[in-house]
């Protein structure tokens, strides 16, 4: 059974998920051995209208676009699950940059109601193809419009000639055209290229870990706190707000520098022993956070849910919430 004594949640804090790519599209991308891309344009004013992989082995591009078919019908259709990002080098060489969409992968593996409870923590699985010249993709980079589709397929090659093309096709509107030598920030794809680059294998196959880049102020982390309570366990707010507990209450209040800080942890005391009554497995800490928030996500607060009696929430129980609940805190700004 789940060590309840030992759990602490700040509702302040967006918990932090892991957010794993998929590893089969990288393998996939191998096996059909990409050689390059083939760009196809109007014949009039050379407008690009279709981008094509080249690939040798069939089977495996084949099932590689069955992935990426797959990428698109889990997300938005206004929004480019599969990213393609071109970073162009001094001189006349480019890298193709193929990767899972962050956002859109966030939103097809992630309830709605969960986007903006979590911080993902990301490892996502980037391709890169690095090409020699800059050929017809010159053309391409220079009369793209931003927003124009862009059909996507793939062709088949054998001793350097067309043998046959794709049926299966995905549509993209936006594509990155970046440099090697330009500053960005420090998640780009540019400096994950550059990270590919100085590791000792090829750039080719690569599994990147992305972190928030910041951490919320503490002012961010009391204002949600204060929200999230009251959203997430409406009729335990009201209750407080309407003076339940308030003698217990007032007598910790000069201990500590904000009341919600007490709010909290007589929440959790509810949250933790309607809990109880759940059979969850032995889990480390943080798992046992995110297991609250499965909970306080998927369990509605009725006039039916349980509370302890109130003689339940002594200043000694409440205290040691207070310290759980302060060392999930902590933790959130050492990581």
């Amino acid at each position: 059974m789940m060590n309840f004594s030992d759990i602490g949640y700040d509702y302040g804090i967006k918990q932090t998920i892991l957010l794993v790519g998929n590893a089969e599209f990288s393998e996939l991308f191998h096996k059909a051995s990409f050689k390059g891309m083939a760009y196809k344009f109007t014949l009039d004013e050379k407008k690009p209208v279709q981008l094509f992989f080249m690939f040798e082995n069939e089977d495996a591009a084949l099932k590689l676009f069955g992935i990426f078919e797959e990428w698109e019908k889990g997300s938005n259709p206004e929004e480019d699950a599969i990213s393609i990002d071109f970073i162009e080098h001094d001189g006349e060489g480019y890298t193709v940059a193929i990767y899972n969409n962050i956002s859109s992968m966030m939103k097809r593996l992630f309830p709605k109601s969960y986007q903006d409870k979590v911080t993902p923590l990301v490892m996502n699985v980037y391709d890169f193809k690095e090409i020699d010249k800059r050929g017809n993709y010159s053309i391409f980079a220079k009369n793209y419009v931003a927003g124009k589709t862009i059909k996507i397929g793939y062709v088949i090659v054998k001793n350097n000639a067309i043998i046959s093309e794709s049926t299966k096709i995905f549509s993209k509107t936006c594509f990155g055209f970046f440099h090697e030598k330009k500053d960005y920030p420090q998640n780009h794809i540019v400096n994950i290229y550059k990270s590919s680059k100085e590791s000792n294998h090829s750039p080719s196959k690569n599994e990147f870990i992305q972190r928030s880049p910041f951490k919320d102020t503490i002012e961010v982390i009391r204002e949600r706190r204060r929200a999230e309570m009251k959203d997430l366990l409406p009729l335990t707010t009201h209750r407080l707000k309407n003076a339940w507990l308030a003698d217990t209450i007032k007598i910790l209040e000069p201990q500590y520098s904000e009341i919600d800080i007490i709010k909290q942890a007589i929440c959790n005391i509810v949250i933790i022993e309607r809990m109880k009554n759940i059979d969850f497995p032995q889990i480390a800490r943080q798992s046992c956070q995110i297991s609250m928030l499965d909970y306080l996500l998927n369990t509605y607060e009725t006039f039916d849910s349980y509370y302890p009696k109130d003689d339940f929430f002594t200043q000694e129980r409440i205290i040691h919430q207070i310290k759980n609940d302060k060392i999930a805190l902590d933790d959130y700004f050492k990581k």
